[in-house]
């Protein structure tokens, strides 16, 4: 699965600190969307960043998802876009960003029940209703290829996820982006469907 640009760059800038959370005990609450998707938002937009999104799209689509992230990912991201230059942001070590390299291994959540519930779906939807253990296994190696961002999300949202997907009712429209759309607060791009 790819993420759309826009959301590729809101992960690897995701909440900035604002001065509330710069002061001394900010360990015991994560660092509210509502107070720091504004500034992670124009920091995106001064950083050129954003592609075609406009600030608006930026600040909806991180005040959805923001609460839904670990919170010593969030965390990790907030300190890693406040020492990081516009440069460094922009110039991204994968398509995740710079901050999401460095901090990835703070992505703890196993999505793997979900991956599978996904491919089982887009294979069934592409005809396939008795995937091999090998085609299955190719796709599953594909959406985690593609940059499993939600290994960084909350486990009771990818359980809520894999239920959506596996409750789909057909194809049209795909249960998969909807689904990630709905739960998780992400706006999937095409992943080849």
């Amino acid at each position: 699965m790819r993420l759309n640009t826009p959301i590729l760059a809101t992960l690897f800038i995701l909440l900035t600190c604002n001065p509330a959370c710069n002061g001394g005990g900010g360990d015991v609450d994560a660092p509210d969307p509502a107070e720091v998707c504004p500034t992670v938002c124009q920091k995106e937009d001064d950083c050129d960043v954003l592609g075609t999104a406009t600030y608006e799209e930026c600040l909806a689509e991180c005040l959805d998802f923001g609460d839904n992230m670990l919170d010593g990912y969030l965390e990790a991201l907030a300190i890693c876009t406040e020492e990081k230059t516009c440069a460094e942001l922009t110039g991204g070590v994968t398509s995740q960003g710079a901050c999401y390299q460095e901090n990835v291994d703070l992505c703890t959540t196993n999505t793997d029940d979900y991956v599978e519930a996904a491919c089982l779906v887009e294979l069934a939807c592409d005809g396939n209703d008795d995937p091999t253990t090998q085609e299955l296994d190719t796709c599953m190696e594909r959406m985690h290829g593609d940059g499993n961002i939600l290994i960084c999300f909350e486990p009771a949202v990818i359980a809520e996820l894999k239920t959506c997907v596996e409750s789909a009712n057909g194809c049209h429209p795909n249960p998969i982006p909807t689904c990630v759309q709905d739960i998780v607060g992400l706006e999937l791009g095409s992943s080849g469907n």
